[in-house]
């Protein structure tokens, strides 16, 4: 029985900056017109690491309105932040509304006060970066051309001051001095500045924990006094010199797929999933604990989600190929 989901990933998956341009290849999108066509059971979620708008602006130039709008594409966009539902009745779930108030705040508060502590402690003006922040996020893209020395530097840079400001942003969620405290009030100063290391800390012991190749730009602590609280999770998206982005753990590819598939009535559907990143894999990792699923990858992907795709039988395609993704092999089962 053929998938009655297929998640295809665009970023790194079905579309290679450098072999095809940035672009869904003519070969790709008949491939995907046909699958459509000869499956007409076949749902289609695609995800994408990017906004909605510029997402959607891609799949409408390369499928039309028309194929979109049939009721059985959901778009995942922001890594999961978000699915958006093209048809008859258009549907948006901003699945980052549901996060915890806390957590908002803190993301706000950090957007808040970057500029200014970027000129602060880095002594970066704005020609050096831009800001990539939403409600549930925060990041840092360099000014300077992709993946130049330039551009390197400021993505590392930008790793522990995220980290720290987001801890300093999240004081006032936290029992203790608050922001209001007196100037005069050194103790309440000196308490708040000790809090917020400890958190950094706890917080670097996370991700670390999530991201063992992190070692290599942030220093793991000696010991840990202060563990985040449930509600400020985070997670670290880096990409050398092109972007570093903090933001909400909880929203992952995992809810994406569990509220497009309650949007089209299916439970535990048969899936077919393409992707090249962790959070791809996670994805993939979750649908074979309870159900029957099937993987592919391009050859360039993440290493960890290579490794995993080809001992579970899943398909690894060359680069530059994308409509090979779509060939099945064996359906995996738990």
């Amino acid at each position: 029985m053929l998938p009655e989901v297929w998640v295809l990933g665009l970023e790194r998956a079905l579309v290679d900056r450098q072999v095809t341009d940035g672009r869904m290849t003519d070969t790709l999108i008949a491939r995907i017109r046909k699958l459509a066509e000869e499956n007409p059971d076949a749902h289609l979620l695609f995800t994408s690491t990017r906004p909605l708008g510029e997402v959607y602006g891609t799949l409408l130039q390369a499928l039309g309105h028309a194929f979109l709008a049939s009721g059985k594409v959901a778009i995942a966009y922001d890594r999961g932040a978000g699915v958006f539902i093209p048809g008859p009745v258009t549907r948006k779930i901003q699945r980052f509304a549901a996060l915890d108030a806390r957590l908002l705040a803190v993301f706000e508060e950090a957007r808040r006060g970057l500029f200014e502590c970027c000129d602060m402690e880095l002594g970066w003006s704005c020609l050096t970066y831009h800001l990539a922040g939403y409600e549930f996020s925060l990041g840092v893209r360099p000014n300077a051309p992709e993946d130049t020395e330039e551009a390197r530097e400021v993505t590392e840079k930008a790793i522990p001051f995220l980290i720290r400001l987001i801890a300093q942003s999240a004081l006032d969620q936290l029992p203790g001095p608050k922001a209001t405290a007196s100037p005069a009030d050194e103790a309440a100063k000196l308490q708040r500045r000790a809090t917020q290391e400890l958190l950094f800390d706890g917080l670097v012991e996370s991700l670390l924990n999530e991201s063992p190749e992190l070692a290599g730009v942030l220093e793991k602590p000696e010991e840990v006094y202060l563990h985040p609280p449930e509600w400020l999770q985070i997670d670290l998206s880096f990409t050398p010199g092109r972007e570093t982005t903090l933001r909400a753990k909880q929203l992952d590819l995992v809810g994406a797929f569990t509220d497009a598939c309650d949007h089209w009535g299916l439970k535990r559907p048969k899936a077919h999933v393409v992707g090249a990143a962790r959070h791809d894999l996670a994805l993939i990792q979750a649908l074979q604990s309870s159900g029957e699923v099937h993987a592919a990858c391009p050859e360039n992907a993440e290493p960890e989600v290579r490794a995993w795709i080809e001992t579970h039988g899943g398909t690894v395609y060359p680069r530059g190929f994308p409509e090979k993704a779509l060939d099945l092999g064996p359906m995996s089962t738990p």
